[in-house]
C-alpha cells in the first residue's frame, strides 16, 4: 500500500466484517476497553495511524478521543478521500457499503447542490418520496454532511420539520436525510412546489388583486374536498375572524385579515403592494378593541398555571399533532425535558388542551400522576409532568452522538420501571387501562429474541386470575419471587423494562443446567418454556385426564372432518373423541395450543370460540343418544365421518343399546366399532360448564405477540401487544433498544362471537380487520379461564 504523509489524515472505510477469534483483526490496547469487542463491522470508518507492509495500524473514527489501536489486514480498507468521508460519515454501516460499492453513484451524489431535485428513501416510509435540494452542509451536534430536503407537495406529511434555521419549507414537508437515502433517477421526477410560510401571495378577487401573506398550509380537517389550503392574512380587511377554523386555531392575524384560499386561487408575488391607509377613527376602533381583548386576556388575580410558566420558553405558532406513546420534548430554557406522552385531554373543563408525560429525568413540579389531587395516569413515582399539548416538540434524537458510556449505561433507554418486588398487585381494572397500560412503552419491553417469552407472560399473568397462587405466594424460590416481580410492576406501572425480564431468563438458565439450550439469547418455543416455568414454580397442573395424564398444555392433534375454518372447540372435541380423552375435573385454565404438522399450520384459520362448553369432555358427563334422547351407553368415533359438525359432537355419534344396533345395521355401517361409555362413578353434572376466552398467543414470520380480554363481556375491550414494536438505535446500531407497543381494540370480541359461517363470509370478502384476522391466522397458544 501506498505510503501516506503523515501530514494527511487518510480515511478507510471496512469493506467487510472482521472476526478478532479468527485473527481477522488485533487491538493493541486492550487495557482501553471496557468490554469484549470480537468484530469490527463492515462499513465503519477508520483514521490511518501506522502503515506498514501487510497490515496497517488504525483508530476508528468514532473513538477518536479515546482511540482504540487496530492491526488490520489492508485488503480489507478501502481509502476515501477526505470529502468523501464527511458524505459517508452521517451514513448507517449498510449506506456506507452499498456507497462504497458503487463508487459512481457515491460521485453523483457528493456533485448534488441546492435546487437538485431527487427521490429518497427512509426507515419510517416505504414509499419513494420525491424532493429538492434546500440544504447540503453540517447540522449542529451531527457528525459529517447532511442534505436538507423540501418534499413535493404530494408527500405532504411525510416530512418532520420546517428547516429548524438551515432552510425554510412547510412543515411537515421538510427532511433531513443522510446520503446512502437518496437516489438520482435518469429522469428528473416532476417536484411540486409548496407555498411557504412568510411568502407574499395575490389573489384576484372579483373587486380587483388582494395581497397577502400566507400564515399557514394544508388540509382542513373535516373538510370533504381535501384540496390543499392556504391561510392567508391579507394586508386589507378582505377576510373573515383571526386564523381559527372550526374553532381551532391553526394561526394567527389581525381581526378580519385572515382567509382560507384554495391553493389553486393563489398566485406568489414578488413586488410590493400599495399599503392601504386606515381612517384615524378606524385606528381608535381597533385600539379600544385590541385594550378590550387584552383586558379579558388578564384578569385582576391570575393563578398561576402550567401555561403560564415563566420557566419555559414561548410557544411557537404552530406545532405537531402528538398522540398518547409519542416521544417529545420540552424546550426548557436551562435544558430540554425528554417523556413519552402517557395522557392527552383537558385537566378542567374550561382549561386548554393539555398532556400528561413521563419524563426520562425528574425535576420540581413532577407528580406521580395526579393533578390537583386527582389520579390522571399511571407512572413512577415523580415522573409525571402536565403541560400545555401546543408547546410540544418532536423527540428527534437517535442517540447516535451519545457516547459509548451513556450506551452501556443505558442498554435499555432511560426511561424507568421500577421493580415491584413487595407487594402483591391485583390485574388492572378496565377503568384504568387507557391510562396505565395502552400506548408505547408500555407492556413488557423485548430484549434479544426474548418475544416468546415476553407474549407469554403479558398473555398468562397480567390480566388473567389463572395463576393467582403463583403471584400471592410466599416464596423464597428466585424465578417464582422474579416473575412475581415482573407482573406486579406491569400490573402498577404499565410496563416492564428488558433487563428486568433478563434477571428472570437468567434465573431459568442457571437453574436448569443446559435442559433448555440457548435461553439467555436464542428464540423458543412458548410450549416449552411455559412448560419449563411451571415446572420451576410448582404449579400443579391444569388438567388431569382419564389416563391419569397430567399435563398444562394440551394440544389439538385432529383436524379430519372438520369445518373450514373450524371453531377450536369443534377440534378440541374431535381430539378428545378420536383419542379416547376425557377431563377427570374441570380445570381453573385450559391452555390449547394449535394443530400444527411441523413448523406449518394444519389450517389457514382457526376459530377461537369466546366461550366454550366443555361439559362433555368431562367423564362425568351424562351422554344422550343421539336417535332417541335416553341416556347413551356407547360410542362410535367411525361415524364422526359422516357427521357434520353439531353444537354438540359428542351426542351425536353415542347412542344407546337400541339404537346403537339399529344405525349399524346400514351397510355402510357395518364395518364400526363401537365402544362403551367411561362409567359416570363420580355423579353426572347438572349443569353446562363454560370457559371464557382470555388470550391468545400469535406468531408469524418467527415472532410472538400476543392479544388479551381484558373483561368477561363481549363487548369488553382486547389489548394488543408487541414487545418489540419499533426500536431506537444508538452508536449507529452498534447498540440500541426496543420499543414495546400496547394497543387496545374494542370489536374483537364482537367479531369472534359471530357463528362460524359469518366470519368464514367475512373472511372470503375482505371484510374481517386486519388484527382479527391475524388471530385466526397466526393463534398458536389460546388460554381459556372457567366461568
Amino acid at each position: 500500500m501506498k505510503k501516506h504523509s503523515a501530514r494527511r489524515t487518510s480515511y478507510f472505510v471496512l469493506t467487510s466484517t472482521l472476526d478478532k477469534s479468527k485473527g481477522d483483526f488485533e487491538v493493541l490496547n486492550d487495557e482501553k476497553l471496557n468490554i469484549e469487542l470480537r468484530f469490527l463491522e463492515e462499513g465503519e470508518i477508520f483514521v490511518l495511524n501506522n502503515d506498514q507492509t501487510d497490515s496497517i495500524v488504525v483508530t476508528r473514527l468514532e473513538d477518536i478521543n479515546s482511540p482504540i489501536y487496530f492491526s488490520i489486514v489492508s485488503n480489507c480498507l478501502q481509502l476515501v478521500t477526505d470529502s468523501q468521508c464527511q458524505i459517508l460519515l452521517p451514513c448507517s454501516r449498510e449506506g456506507r457499503r452499498k456507497l462504497t460499492h458503487n463508487i459512481k453513484n457515491l460521485q453523483d451524489i457528493m456533485k448534488l447542490c441546492e435546487g437538485d431535485i431527487v427521490t429518497i428513501t427512509t426507515k419510517y416510509s416505504f414509499k419513494k418520496l420525491i424532493g429538492k435540494i434546500r440544504y447540503r452542509g453540517n447540522l449542529k451536534n451531527k457528525l459529517g454532511v447532511w442534505f436538507g430536503v423540501e418534499l413535493s407537495l404530494d408527500f405532504y406529511g411525510e416530512g418532520d420539520t420546517n428547516g429548524v434555521g438551515y432552510f425554510t419549507c412547510t412543515e411537515q414537508l421538510g427532511l433531513f436525510v443522510t446520503a446512502d437515502q437518496i437516489s438520482i433517477e435518469a429522469k428528473v421526477p416532476e417536484f411540486k412546489e409548496a407555498l411557504n410560510i412568510g411568502t407574499r401571495v395575490m389573489w384576484p378577487s372579483d373587486t380587483g388583486n388582494e395581497y397577502g401573506t400566507v400564515k399557514w398550509f394544508g388540509k382542513l380537517k373535516k373538510e370533504p374536498s381535501k384540496a390543499w389550503m392556504v391561510g392567508v392574512e391579507f394586508d386589507r380587511p378582505v377576510g373573515s375572524g383571526t386564523g381559527a377554523y372550526k374553532n381551532e386555531k391553526l394561526f394567527t392575524a389581525k381581526e378580519n385579515h385572515a382567509s382560507f384560499v384554495p391553493l389553486i386561487g393563489l398566485a406568489p408575488c414578488s413586488e410590493e403592494p400599495v399599503n392601504y391607509p386606515t381612517s384615524e377613527s378606524q385606528l381608535n376602533i381597533d385600539k379600544s378593541i385590541s385594550n378590550k381583548n387584552e383586558s379579558e386576556k388578564k384578569p385582576n388575580n391570575p393563578k398561576p398555571d402550567l401555561y403560564n410558566n415563566p420557566n419555559y420558553d414561548p410557544l411557537v405558532e404552530k406545532f405537531p399533532k402528538f398522540d398518547v406513546g409519542s416521544r417529545v420534548k420540552i424546550k426548557l430554557k436551562t435544558k430540554p425535558i425528554f417523556g413519552v406522552i402517557r395522557w392527552k385531554g383537558k385537566l378542567t373543563s374550561s382549561s386548554k388542551k393539555a398532556v400528561g408525560i413521563e419524563v426520562e429525568d425528574t425535576f420540581p413540579g413532577c407528580s406521580s400522576g395526579e393533578f390537583l389531587g386527582k389520579k390522571i395516569f399511571t407512572c413512577p413515582p415523580n415522573k409525571a409532568f402536565f403541560y400545555n399539548e401546543g408547546g410540544l416538540f418532536e423527540d428527534r434524537r437517535t442517540f447516535d452522538n451519545e457516547s459509548l458510556e451513556w450506551c452501556q449505561k443505558y442498554p435499555f433507554g432511560k426511561l424507568d420501571s421500577p421493580l415491584v418486588t413487595d407487594e402483591y398487585v391485583p390485574t388492572i381494572p378496565l377503568e384504568e387501562i387507557d391510562r396505565t397500560v395502552v400506548g408505547k412503552y408500555r407492556g413488557i419491553q423485548g430484549y434479544c429474541n426474548s418475544c416468546y417469552l415476553d407474549s407469554a407472560l403479558f398473555s398468562l399473568f397480567v390480566f388473567s386470575d389463572v395463576f393467582k397462587p403463583i403471584l400471592c405466594e410466599q416464596t423464597s424460590n428466585p424465578i417464582q419471587l422474579q416473575l412475581k416481580a415482573i407482573i406486579a410492576t406491569v400490573r402498577k406501572y404499565g410496563w416492564v423494562r428488558a433487563d428486568y425480564v433478563y434477571q428472570l431468563r437468567e434465573e431459568l438458565n442457571n437453574m436448569s443446567n443446559g435442559k433448555l439450550p440457548g435461553l439467555l439469547k436464542e428464540e423458543q418455543d412458548p410450549e416449552e418454556f411455559i412448560n419449563f416455568l411451571f415446572s420451576y414454580v410448582k404449579i400443579e397442573p391444569l388438567l388431569v385426564i382419564n389416563t391419569m395424564e397430567k399435563m398444562n398444555i394440551f394440544n389439538i392433534t385432529e383436524t379430519e372432518n372438520a369445518n373450514d375454518p373450524p371453531q377450536l372447540s369443534e377440534l378440541l372435541g374431535i381430539t378428545f373423541l378420536k383419542n379416547d380423552i376425557s377431563l377427570k375435573t374441570p380445570p381453573k385454565g385450559l391452555l390449547v395450543q394449535m394443530p400444527r404438522s411441523g413448523l406449518e399450520k394444519s389450517k389457514k384459520y382457526v376459530i377461537p370460540d369466546l366461550k366454550i362448553n366443555i361439559t362433555p369432555l368431562l367423564i362425568n358427563y351424562e351422554h344422550k343418544c343421539a336417535i332417541c334422547d335416553s341416556a347413551a351407553k356407547v360410542k362410535c368415533k367411525d361415524c364422526l365421518k359422516s357427521i357434520l359438525f353439531a353444537d354438540n359432537l359428542y351426542d351425536r355419534i353415542t347412542y344407546c343399546d337400541e339404537c346403537n344396533k339399529k344405525v349399524h345395521s346400514h351397510r355402510e355401517r357395518t364395518d364400526h366399532k363401537s365402544n362403551c361409555l367411561d362409567k359416570n362413578v363420580e355423579g353426572s353434572l347438572s349443569s353446562p360448564i363454560y370457559m371464557n376466552l382470555k388470550s391468545v398467543i400469535c406468531i408469524s414470520t418467527s415472532h410472538y405477540v400476543s392479544f388479551v380480554r381484558c373483561g368477561k363481556n363481549v363487548d369488553d375491550p382486547w389489548l394488543f401487544q408487541d414487545s418489540m414494536a419499533d426500536r431506537v438505535s444508538c452508536l449507529r446500531d452498534r447498540f440500541g433498544f426496543n420499543i414495546p407497543w400496547v394497543k387496545k381494540f374494542q370489536d374483537v370480541g364482537k367479531w369472534l362471537n359471530k357463528p362460524g359461517k359469518e366470519i368464514e363470509e367475512s373472511i372470503n370478502d375482505n371484510l374481517l380487520p386486519k388484527h382479527v384476522l391475524r388471530i385466526l391466522s397466526d393463534a398458536y397458544i389460546c388460554l381459556y379461564e372457567l366461568n
